[in-house]
């Protein structure tokens, strides 16, 4: 047996209509389930594309996060302006700092404290 390409995160959280707020209008990520238009607050699964892989959500999370705990890492062309964008969106950023020659790294996190970041050049 071969073990396949990652397909899904899943990230446990508490308040599905602050993480929907969150991952979809803030950093603007696309909801593919439930499709349509659903009401997040009476909703225990919602799933976003990403492109590579899906980023799932489920009610249910204790906030027992730590340093050391898992992180998405979303690629983008420019981290100066991806960093700008989503200050302007009220996402709180941390500053950019270089990770290897030409990739930079803002790291952030969500309304449960799951951390993200956005890699890519200058």
């Amino acid at each position: 047996m071969k073990i396949g390409e990652l397909n899904q995160i899943i990230l446990f959280i508490q308040d599905m209509a602050a993480s929907v707020a969150f991952y979809r209008d803030k950093l603007g990520l696309k909801a593919v389930y439930p499709e349509g238009d659903f009401d997040p607050a009476r909703t225990q699964w919602v799933v976003f594309d990403t492109g590579c892989c899906k980023v799932a959500l489920r009610v249910g999370g204790r906030k027992r996060l730590g340093d050391d705990s898992p992180k998405l890492s979303f690629r983008v062309p420019s981290v100066k302006a991806a960093r700008e964008e989503l200050i302007g969106r009220g996402v709180e950023m941390l500053s950019i700092r270089p990770i290897e020659a030409g990739l930079f790294i803002s790291s952030g996190t969500d309304p449960d404290g799951n951390r993200f970041s956005v890699e890519g050049g200058l």
